[in-house]
């Protein structure tokens, strides 16, 4: 719709970039964006639903209303973007200035060839589409599964084929532009299967230092797409023998980040449901805070993470982590828990722990988190934990009982809050948790015990 609307005003527009690589490849595009010579403020008299997000880069949203389930009309929003050459990139972000330019130029900006593809999708004939774009080759669609003509200006369909990531032209040049592309580069080969060109991955061994001057938030954006995808392990692989690993958790002393030869083996082994939104965190589980955290946590794990040790030690490593991939409060508190619990059942704490100290361990937040690499570091320990947590599960008496006893019933006793309250809270339910209080009077006459 949005192509067509441009063409029948007299203006070029093809689609352009992912959407192009992704259908070449059989995959489903998450959206589309579209590259035309029409200027911004003509895309915005063409269509009357738009939304300037980068005017001054040739960047326009266009909603159209296209046919869904049932005919029902869902509203989509479509990228159009002016063809235009870039010039110096001083922040290592976005260019310090545009021209508006040709469907060449603007292939030549792009990061890799494989997303520098055009596809002209109302084109019937070669004819109609190799005069426009000289120097390009020219490719009918219909034996990739669909109408209209693919254009490569940049040797992109070569590399598809070759299933190759290759920086466009000067790898040198494309990552001195913006740094963030070394981490693009990993994800997409990660994500698509590909293997990253030589010249291309040597550049980004050589400049992997230069992701110091990337903002943490968009490190820590990308590194959470590649952790949502199945192929994280081989990304965090990749990340290591390119030397960006260690750049990624800048601040983080663990040595495992800075090995060649750093294998993702937990990583890998977390089971999908694990790491999916919100995930098997536990009782809190229902607040979500994303799988990010137990891939953060197996990662961790892989590289080194040493269990238990002086506490600080262990929260100032967690401070960092946080600080290197900007973790939400709910992420870092996951990790957090997570990582104590796999303490607890990788240690000596589970099998030293009793009934109510094992029952605690199960009732607290990150309790699956844990238990899911611990299934992962160690099968049989973890089978032995699972089978031990179903069985106790099960006692009649339940992991996170309602406590018999509160402090209004101690109050009730004649006794004044303090500090004692706590303790004798905690030693009467751990009594309920073993069994051996199963009523109030139990509980006060157990109370009255204790204070004698």
């Amino acid at each position: 719709m949005v192509v067509e609307g441009l063409r029948e005003r007299g203006h070029q527009a093809l689609l352009a970039g992912g959407c192009v690589r992704d259908e070449l490849l059989g995959r489903v595009p998450s959206d589309y964006d579209v590259v035309t010579d029409a200027t911004p403020g003509v895309i915005a008299k063409i269509f009357p639903r738009t939304a300037e997000v980068g005017a001054h880069f040739g960047v326009m949203l266009v909603r159209v209303d296209l046919p869904g389930e049932a005919g029902v009309p869902e509203k989509h929003i479509i990228e159009v973007a002016t063809f235009r050459a870039d010039g110096s990139y001083t922040d290592k972000r976005r260019p310090d200035a545009v021209h508006f330019s040709s469907p060449d130029a603007d292939a030549a900006r792009r990061d890799f060839t494989v997303n520098a593809l055009y596809l002209d999708p109302l084109a019937r004939e070669m004819g109609e589409v190799s005069g426009l774009h000289a120097g390009a080759r020219c490719v009918a669609a219909s034996g990739l599964g669909r109408s209209g003509v693919v254009i490569d200006y940049v040797h992109g369909l070569a590399d598809l084929d070759a299933r190759v990531l290759r920086a466009v032209g000067d790898p040198e040049a494309r990552l001195a532009e913006d740094h963030l592309r070394a981490l693009r580069a990993v994800r997409l080969s990660a994500k698509l299967g590909f293997t990253i060109e030589a010249a291309t991955a040597s550049a980004i061994t050589r400049h992997a230092a230069d992701l110091h001057g990337v903002s943490k938030e968009r490190i820590g954006d990308e590194f959470r797409m590649m952790m949502e995808h199945p192929s994280r392990a081989g990304a965090a692989e990749t990340l290591a023998r390119l030397g960006l690993l260690a750049q990624v958790f800048e601040g983080v002393a663990l040595e495992g980040l800075r090995a060649r030869e750093f294998s993702a083996r937990v990583l890998r082994g977390l089971s999908a449901e694990a790491v999916r939104e919100g995930g098997l965190a536990g009782p809190m589980s229902g607040v979500s805070a994303g799988g990010v955290a137990i891939c953060v946590a197996a990662l961790l794990w892989d590289a080194g993470l040493p269990v238990g040790g002086e506490q600080d030690k262990h929260d100032g490593l967690m401070t960092a982590v946080r600080k290197a991939l900007c973790l939400s409060n709910l992420e870092r508190d996951r990790l957090v828990c997570c990582l104590r619990v796999v303490g607890k059942l990788a240690g000596a704490g589970w099998g030293a722990a009793g009934v109510a100290g094992r029952k605690r361990i199960m009732g607290g937040y990150g309790w699956q988190d844990g238990l899911e690499l611990v299934r992962v570091m160690d099968p049989a320990l973890g089978a032995a934990v699972a089978a031990e947590g179903v069985r106790l599960a099960a006692d009649g008496v339940g992991v996170s009982p309602e406590p018999i006893l509160t402090g209004d019933h101690l109050v009730a006793m004649g006794m004044k809050p303090g500090k004692g309250f706590k303790d004798l809270l905690d030693r009467v339910y751990d009594e309920q948790l073993e069994g051996r209080v199963r009523d109030l009077e139990q509980a006060r006459e157990l109370v009255v015990r204790m204070r004698v």
